[in-house]
């Protein structure tokens, strides 16, 4: 066999030498995983509903903080417009908030998504 196949004994002996080595080497097993955490329960009907109930409140808290924000703001302009420029007519003046809604509150045609929403504590 060592004269037909000569590669065959390199290979057990090359897979011995490692095996040695490794017996020779202190090598600790991997350290156990940590247990999972437990599933977070379920959250019951009235649980459910009153996190919903209050995501909403939120978020529509948010929203009409930033509706008033946003209105007060565009007032103040028109305020303005009209003590600096008493000349300018309605139609003016609804351009000219116009172009201020788009350009200073980033949205065109609506004005609001500029202004970012107040949170509440």
């Amino acid at each position: 066999m060592q004269e037909q196949h000569p590669h065959v004994l390199e290979y057990f002996e090359a897979r011995f030498k490692v095996v040695s080595i490794a017996e020779s080497l202190e090598v600790e097993p991997d350290p156990e995983p940590p247990d999972p955490e437990p599933p977070r329960p379920r959250k019951t009907p009235n649980e459910k509903r009153d996190h919903d109930l209050n995501w909403f409140r939120v978020t529509t808290t948010d929203y009409r903080q930033k509706a008033i924000l946003r209105l007060a703001v565009e007032q103040e302009f028109l305020d303005e417009l009209r003590k600096q420029f008493p000349n300018l007519n309605e139609q003016e003046l609804r351009r000219e908030l116009q172009r201020f809604r788009d350009e200073a509150l980033d949205t065109p045609g609506t004005g609001t998504a500029g202004v970012r929403p107040i949170k509440s504590y």
